[in-house]
């Protein structure tokens, strides 16, 4: 076995995918693997991408602060967000294109806002069935404890991310 051999490794999925992660050293697979098959929260959403609901969330979120209303206004789901309103416009148009949400226009107001479409009510309905059944078998499964010790340190995980992003900035 050559030396390249020696060095590749085939990783295997962590769940049931299809196809393990072949690296060629035995660094990088570690990290590829952890961040692949171990700490891939996509595979939880099936019906929309993950920043994707992230985002419709928080139109769902605004929208439960008004209950009468069907319709969030950009600058308000901006301000919930923390971005403005610029970075907002690029992000719904994307979703708009993807047929979860329409953007109008207020003529009265002289502001747009945004709703969402049927296909996404339906959508968010089956994915929050879905978070809340693989939740609830997190928790029957390690037990609450345990979870908070994993949350713990996920984010820590999160902050060294964070920290080695900005540091390669």
């Amino acid at each position: 076995m050559s030396e390249k051999e020696t060095d590749r490794q085939t990783l295997p999925p962590a769940d049931n995918s299809p196809e393990p992660v072949r690296t060629d050293d035995a660094k990088s697979s570690g990290a590829e693997a952890f961040f692949l098959n171990d700490f891939n929260m996509d595979r939880l959403f099936q019906g929309i991408e993950r920043g994707d609901y992230l985002f419709l969330y928080y139109i769902q979120m605004c929208l439960d602060k008004t209950p009468d209303s069907d319709q969030v206004y950009l600058s308000d789901l901006a301000d919930a967000m923390h971005l403005n309103v610029t970075e907002l416009s690029k992000a719904v148009e994307r979703l708009q294109d993807k047929g979860y949400i329409l953007w109008k226009t207020d003529a009265a107001l002289g502001k747009t806002y945004v709703v969402f479409t049927s296909k996404t009510i339906e959508l968010m309905a089956d994915e929050k069935k879905r978070i809340t059944k693989c939740y609830e078998a997190i928790v029957q499964e390690i037990g609450m404890g345990e979870l908070a010790g994993v949350v713990i340190t996920l984010k820590k995980i999160r902050d060294i991310i964070n920290r080695t992003n900005a540091e390669m900035e």
